[in-house]
């Protein structure tokens, strides 16, 4: 599998039903502007915040392509599958163990991205939902990114097998912006269950008056 070139940041696929888009982000800068916009760390302990959070990504991230290195899908690091034009089926097992195994929001977020491709239809959409409910007592950046990314993966997914879970994490309000990418992704089931419960959220969106945003 070609391993690209890319600096110290993640890949992040944006995917839509018509192809996909690519683009680099930098979870390093990423922590440095949540810090700036809190007003919390000082710069010392800024600076130890980020060795820490990069630290515990290479920690997880070197565990997942150990893992996939055992069925034959050899990458330096898993943000390398976001950015791979081959199909990577042998690895949809292992992505998802591992996604319900590390702990670290950053490195699931890379394992929801990696499972948005076709060859995890039918088969991710569940972990992904468990993994999703599991974040919802957290409301940090990082549980939110991870949310969205699992509701855009789900999107894209587009499966129709999931509804019972799917209605649970939609009706969830913790679930913030990502509960817009599940409904789109329940949209995708044309399962009438899911009716009520967009209607409301379509009429929640529709009350708020741009007067009432501060």
């Amino acid at each position: 599998m070609h391993q690209p070139d890319h600096p110290d940041g993640l890949v992040d696929r944006v995917s839509n039903p018509m192809g996909a888009a690519w683009f680099v982000y930098d979870p390093v800068q990423r922590l440095k502007t949540a810090h700036l916009v809190d007003g919390a760390l000082a710069r010392g302990e800024e600076v130890r915040d980020l060795e820490e959070h990069k630290r515990r990504f290479l920690e997880e991230d070197e565990q997942v392509v150990h893992e996939l290195a055992k069925v034959g899908v050899h990458v330096s690091s898993i943000q390398d599958l976001l950015n791979t034009r081959e199909p990577y089926p042998e690895a949809i097992p292992t992505l998802i163990r591992m996604l319900k195994k590390v702990s670290y929001l950053p490195v699931k977020e890379v394992l929801a991205r990696d499972l948005t491709c076709k060859e995890a239809k039918g088969k991710a959409e569940i972990a992904l939902l468990e993994e999703f409910m599991k974040t919802l007592p957290d409301d940090d950046s990082d549980a939110d990114s991870f949310r969205w990314a699992v509701g855009n993966a789900l999107e894209i997914l587009g499966s129709k097998s999931n509804s019972g879970p799917l209605l649970d994490a939609i009706q969830d309000r913790r679930g913030g912006s990502a509960r817009g990418m599940l409904a789109l992704a329940a949209g995708k089931t044309r399962d009438p269950t899911f009716i009520p419960v967009l209607l409301e959220m379509l009429s929640t969106i529709t009350q708020i008056s741009p007067l009432s945003i501060t």
